[in-house]
């Protein structure tokens, strides 16, 4: 097993073929799993760059050939929970996650003496059942264990262990709206990151690193940011992580109205063809990036619509698609086709509520909530948008979300003093006044720039 001197998360020399998405060079790892061409360190290893890959498939079957080889082997087991765990994690799957966790730590805690890989790996059990209460909106216990952990036991922890707290630490701020505190610990993670070579950390925290500056507005660092965590992504011959990149780095361009006007852009969108089209889905996001950026193209509705019924559309991604739909529906319905475009408008908000509600994805729940109240005000109807508001304020109290509490706050103060100066109006009488033109801007600048609102109140 891993020794002192050995961590995880650093990419070591796996053949480029790992990183293939056909099905043929899955099945050749297979058979060198099976041939024992890997010790099993190199095959956790391969286990870890699959998860990033998202390879669910092999690694199911992996882990199948392992438990059945090594049934009677206990730290192999242990090691394999670990693992089981992270690749339900990757697939948001947080309970069952959890069910891997405490069954891991749970054996640990039988054996008489850890040695260091094993105290190792507790600790990483730890790390990762504070990861899952987050991801569930529990900010507060993961941030306080993670502080304790590192002032207590700073010197004691692995390089790796560090990274991975610091990345987490840095997830908790994001979504708490501490924008500053966020990048703070992004930084000691990146740090660490450069230090031990590890090209998949360093691309994932300056792709978080770039994420947070675009949602304070820093446009043009988090365009440098995306361009490096786009190089260092393809130091790992990652597919997923350079589609990734290279989607969110379009998202930014999109909003900024640059898609097909940036060279570097299209000049990576070009050597990484073949790279794209292994993920159709991810594809045809790109292609409506660049047909919304171009004036000549007509961008149907159902371009929109067909994706979210892909099978392989899991929600993080139905989230991008929506709010990218939104904004279609946004430039309609200032096209003068109100009418036709509202309905979906609703229903597009509705989906987006849903989502985020039933993954206690709090940041992202409360702009849907707060975008609802938008349409309510297109709409003009007040009372529902001032109601949806005090809702919201209700069901996220004591997340230690505060910032998005002043923020909703103050926007139940505004719609108050619409009510006050504009009184019981028709949508009818509204349609030919400035006021419905003036929210769908409303609708769009938070569509945008919900996060650089929050950040205004930390």
């Amino acid at each position: 097993m891993k020794g002192k001197n050995q961590q995880r998360g650093i990419l070591i020399n796996m053949p480029d073929s790992l990183f293939d998405n056909d099905e043929s060079s899955s099945q050749n790892e297979m058979d060198r799993v099976k041939g024992n061409l890997y010790s099993i360190d190199e095959v956790f290893e391969m286990i870890e760059n699959l998860i990033i890959k998202k390879d669910f498939r092999l690694i199911s079957e992996i882990f199948f050939y392992i438990r059945n080889k090594f049934s009677d082997n206990n730290i192999v087991l242990l090691n394999l929970y670990y693992y089981q765990a992270l690749k339900e994690i990757s697939s948001y799957q947080i309970n069952n996650a959890k069910k891997f966790i405490n069954l891991g730590i749970s054996k640990l805690l039988y054996v008489p003496t850890l040695d260091g890989s094993l105290k190792n790996l507790l600790n990483l059990y730890y790390i990762e059942r504070h990861r899952c209460n987050y991801l569930q909106g529990n900010y507060k216990e993961s941030l306080d264990y993670y502080t304790n952990l590192l002032s207590d036991n700073f010197q004691e922890l692995q390089e790796n262990l560090k990274l991975k707290v610091y990345s987490y630490i840095g997830e908790i701020y994001y979504d708490m709206g501490l924008f500053k505190e966020c990048l703070e610990n992004y930084e000691k993670a990146l740090k660490i990151a450069m230090e031990i070579k590890s090209y998949h950390g360093i691309a994932y925290i300056l792709n978080n690193h770039a994420k947070t500056h675009k949602s304070i507005n820093n446009v043009d660092i988090s365009y440098e940011s995306y361009k490096l965590s786009l190089h260092f992504s393809e130091k790992t011959k990652n597919p997923f992580i350079i589609t990734k990149n290279l989607l969110d780095l379009g998202i930014l361009l999109n909003s900024q109205g640059q898609v097909l006007s940036d060279q570097y852009y299209l000049q990576k969108l070009t050597e990484h063809e073949n790279v794209i089209g292994k993920n159709q889905l991810i594809e045809s996001i790109i292609k409506l990036l660049k047909k919304n950026a171009d004036f000549l193209q007509e961008i149907r509705f159902e371009d929109y619509e067909e994706l979210l019924l892909q099978e392989n559309c899991d929600f993080q991604t139905k989230i991008i698609v929506l709010e990218l739909y939104l904004q279609l529906l946004l430039k309609n319905m200032k096209e003068n086709r109100f009418d036709e475009v509202f309905v979906k408008f609703q229903n597009t908000i509705n989906e987006l509520e849903t989502i985020t509600r039933n993954n206690k994805l709090y940041p992202i729940f409360i702009k849907s909530r707060l975008l609802k109240s938008k349409y309510y005000l297109i709409d003009a109807n007040f009372q529902k948008a001032l109601l949806v508001l005090q809702e919201t304020i209700e069901q996220i109290k004591g997340k230690n979300l505060d910032i998005y509490i002043k923020l909703l706050e103050t926007e139940i103060q505004k719609i108050n003093m619409n009510t006050i100066l504009f009184g019981k109006i028709t949508l009818e009488a509204l349609q030919v006044t400035s006021f419905v033109t003036q929210h769908l801007n409303e609708f769009l600048h938070y569509l945008f720039n919900f996060t650089y609102m929050v950040s205004k109140y930390s």
